[in-house]
């Protein structure tokens, strides 16, 4: 995984320290090691990897764990992904695939089987 897609940026990270100041039972004492478990956290999320295979200089991967766990307990997580979505740069975006229509062929198409393979207007016209 690349250094860019794993770390935080400092526009993100005044974001995310100042929802997390206002959060109740969250202390966050240490700035520098707070990035530093929330960047360790989306390492492991965008990676799909297991808590195991953390890399040391994220910090201890039991450390790691149980506070992910803590905050999941306390809504942390949650509260933080409304603000970003509230704040949606429209970054990445996906497109729903079903209202693509499949070309005839995909449906076996023989001349003059349309009404055999349902492939006519859809219902949105």
């Amino acid at each position: 995984m690349s250094i860019a897609r794993a770390t935080i940026s400092d526009s993100e990270w005044l974001f995310i320290s100042c929802e997390l100041s206002v959060l109740p039972r969250i202390k966050i004492g240490n700035l520098d090691k707070c990035r530093k478990f929330i960047g360790a956290v989306l390492w492991l999320l965008r990676g799909g990897m297991e808590w195991r295979m953390l890399p040391p200089e994220h910090g201890k991967w039991n450390s790691v764990f149980k506070r992910y766990s803590r905050w999941c307990a306390y809504g942390v997580w949650d509260n933080l992904l409304s603000c970003f979505t509230q704040q949606a740069d429209l970054q990445d975006v996906s497109i729903d695939g079903t209202i693509k229509r499949a070309h005839a062929c995909a449906a076996g198409y023989e001349k003059d089987s349309a009404q055999n393979e349902a492939l006519g207007r859809s219902k949105g016209g």
